[in-house]
């Protein structure tokens, strides 16, 4: 290479560097006008925010210094007045829709009352001059002081016939009677079969009303206008002026009350449910599934195999009736007639007793055959068919009742024994009265009974003690588990009939008034069994039961 190519390679490098000092510096030049146009805007950005702050500052200040003129000059705060409104407007829709629910005005009457005044603010004066028009008009259209419409739970005043009922309850109730039936209306057994009489008495402020006539015989010839047995319009007025009405509702509370305050020893262990129907009722013994299946990758799940079985209850109709003579009534013979509602209620207390004691005893102490073909109680292993293997054959003991856990707790979520076992544990130990000391001591006992080394008893309070009135073998006894998590017992009613349901015979022309002037009652259960061959309460499972036949 010559000289002058050399210095034309030189001059070639040369220029290409200044080239690309020119560059950077052009690009530095372009980075520092970028950062000073960020660093100007955030700048004009920070005192922007700082104006913002500034004004909201002072704004702030501004109602602070507004709300303490307006403090100083007494004017309210409007925030408080607003929250004060809305608390105003929730207690007067809260007073309005208790005042119409206790003024029992027809439906049209209370919704014209609720349109007036519902989000509003009232004074309750106001409320009440208005509920009190509607009460006038609904009285001046029936000279009874009833509304037509409403029914006999919208009367204002009592009549004469709301009277004569409550004079009536009085007498066959006794004064302190008749007093302790106000804590027990409320009672859902009771409830049901108060009359409107009663409740129309408490309505007009509980007046005293009878203290004129102080005989039943005095009553009837009040209520018929003579002695039924010498006058034949008298007699009349017995079938048409609802003497036999009034019976029977007096009667109908106080077999309720009476009924009610006996102590339903089957209560905790039976589950009671109402139908709508008098057809077989179907309860189902639930059993569970196995564990869950393994699906591989891309492969399709199987189906779960399950299954239940099913018992059969059969709907059943009890009842008798009981005769009241005009001769008891017009020799105020008060005392017998008093006796009627307690054995009433004795008799629907006896059958469903003895219904729920039977299935324990029924088929020879071992209960009714389920449809699996075993008897409700037997030893035979539960992977047989038909085994349940709850049956014991020993005396109550410590050791013997703890037994009885064991095998109560192997019972398993599947047929035949299969699948897992259910851990149940019995809640109530059924015992005759002869055995009550023995299973109080179980239940009782911070140690077991008799035991060497005076070991903690895991039973202690663990478990509730139920004697079992008709049971007279001395030495029987049973466990069963909690009805909420294992229901096993059961009383089927239709629906509302619960207690005891009463019915009147009163026609003159025919029947026992026309052959031996008796007013009749009939009382009528209508209720299932588990079957036309056991008369007994409807069982679904075995599982949550145990039995010891000693």
């Amino acid at each position: 290479m010559d000289e002058q190519e050399v210095k034309a390679l030189v001059a070639q490098g040369i220029a290409e560097a200044l080239a690309a000092q020119k560059a950077e510096a052009e690009e530095a030049e372009e980075a520092e006008k970028l950062e000073a146009e960020a660093e100007a805007e955030r700048v004009e950005t920070e005192r922007l925010e700082a104006e913002k702050a500034a004004q909201e500052a002072a704004e702030a200040e501004a109602a602070v210094e507004a709300e303490a003129a307006a403090r100083a000059a007494g004017e309210p705060d409007p925030k408080v007045q607003a929250l004060e409104a809305k608390v105003a407007l929730m207690e007067c829709e809260q007073a309005l829709e208790k005042r119409l629910t206790e003024a029992k005005l027809p439906d049209h009457m209370a919704g014209a009352i609720r349109d007036t005044f519902a989000g509003k603010i009232y004074e309750a004066d106001d409320l009440e001059k208005v509920v009190k028009r509607f009460k006038e008009a609904q009285t001046m259209s029936d000279p009874t002081g009833r509304a037509n419409g409403a029914g006999r739970a919208g009367s204002v005043v009592m009549d004469e016939r709301d009277k004569a009922e409550l004079v009536f309850l009085k007498w066959m109730a006794g004064s302190s009677r008749f007093r302790a039936l106000e804590g027990e209306i409320d009672n859902e057994l009771v409830e049901p079969h108060v009359s409107e009489a009663y409740k129309a008495w408490r309505r007009a402020g509980k007046p005293n009303y009878g203290d004129g006539i102080r005989r039943v015989s005095e009553w009837m010839y009040s209520m018929c206008g003579g002695n039924p047995l010498l006058d034949p319009r008298a007699m009349e007025a017995v079938t048409t002026s609802s003497i036999s009405s009034i019976v029977k509702n007096t009667v109908n509370i106080m077999v309720a009350s009476d009924f009610s305050r006996r102590m339903l020893w089957w209560d905790p262990i039976v589950t009671t449910e109402e139908v709508d129907s008098i057809d077989d009722a179907t309860l189902v013994r639930l059993y569970g599934v196995s564990t869950l299946s393994i699906v591989e990758e891309g492969q399709a799940y199987t189906e779960l195999a399950w299954a239940d079985e099913e018992e059969t209850a059969s709907f059943v109709k009890k009842g008798n009736y009981i005769g009241v003579t005009l001769e008891s009534l017009m020799r105020d013979k008060v005392q017998a007639i008093r006796t009627l509602p307690g054995r009433l209620a004795n008799s629907w207390y006896n059958t469903l007793s003895a219904l729920t004691s039977a299935v324990f005893t029924a088929n020879t102490l071992t209960g009714p055959v389920l449809s699996d073909t075993g008897a409700l109680f037997n030893a035979t292993a539960a992977t047989s068919a038909g085994g349940h293997a709850n049956l014991g054959s020993t005396a109550l003991s410590y050791t013997t009742y703890d037994a009885a856990v064991t095998a109560m707790a192997k019972q398993t979520d599947q047929a035949l024994g299969a699948g897992q076992r259910l851990l149940i544990e019995p809640k109530y130990l059924l015992v005759p009265v002869d055995l009550r000391a023995t299973a109080l001591q179980i239940r009782n006992s911070e140690h077991i009974p008799a035991s060497q080394n005076n070991d903690i008893n895991p039973y202690y309070e663990a478990l509730e003690v139920i004697q079992v009135p008709h049971w007279t073998d001395t030495a029987d006894w049973a466990a069963v588990a909690d009805k909420a998590q294992f229901p096993a017992i059961y009383h089927i009613f239709p629906r509302g009939q619960r207690t005891p349901q009463l019915f009147t015979a009163d026609s003159e022309q025919g029947g026992a008034m026309f052959t031996n002037d008796t007013l009749r009652f009939k009382v009528r259960m209508m209720t299932y069994r588990f079957s036309s061959s056991y008369e007994c309460a409807p069982v679904a499972d075995f599982r949550p039961l145990y039995k010891s036949n000693v």
